[in-house]
């Protein structure tokens, strides 16, 4: 998993720099929703390999590397504040999702609850990224100004949006 992520996000560092990163966002969502459907016909260990393989190219389009991307594109000042923000909350949403994804297989088994993983995952990378209008603009922003009151944003994440041509299109 972490190898091919790795690789994956040294392949395309070139094109991180050169895109749109909610491309890859929207790759990594669909790529990883599928992977983890598929979850339930995982059943020998070269089904395993290439799961993890394929859920790893999705961890890449739309995970760390990217993440980190966009928070070095964003913050001018107080970089580091920011990144280890987008670090932990990578981490807590290990924490605190790995769990109830235990406990629903668990439950439920392995089949329903790899259903609901790449929903949730599908929805998660992808969902606010494909819906855009002039309501989601004012929600967007009015949660910026809110966050961009506490003191690591330093109304940082604000001017990323408040310029008309900053939001243009659904993938803005």
């Amino acid at each position: 998993f972490f190898s091919i992520s790795g690789l994956t996000g040294f392949l395309l560092a070139k094109k991180l720099n050169a895109t749109d990163l909610r491309w890859f966002y929207l790759a990594g969502g669909v790529i990883g929703s599928v992977s983890l459907a598929s979850l339930r016909w995982v059943d020998t260990l070269a089904t395993y390999y290439v799961f993890f393989a394929v859920y790893g190219i999705s961890f890449a389009l739309a995970g760390l590397v990217p993440g980190t991307t966009l928070v070095a594109r964003w913050f001018d000042r107080r970089r580091p504040t920011a990144l280890s923000f987008a670090s932990t909350g990578l981490s807590m949403g290990g924490i605190v999702l790995t769990p109830l994804a235990a406990a629903s297989i668990e439950d439920h088994g392995l089949a329903a609850s790899a259903n609901w993983m790449a929903i949730v995952w599908f929805i998660g990378w992808t969902g606010f990224w494909l819906v855009w209008d002039r309501l989601a603009q004012y929600s967007l922003i009015a949660t910026t100004e809110w966050l961009d009151a506490l003191p690591p944003y330093d109304g940082a994440l604000i001017r990323n949006f408040i310029a008309p041509d900053a939001v243009n299109d659904r993938l803005f």
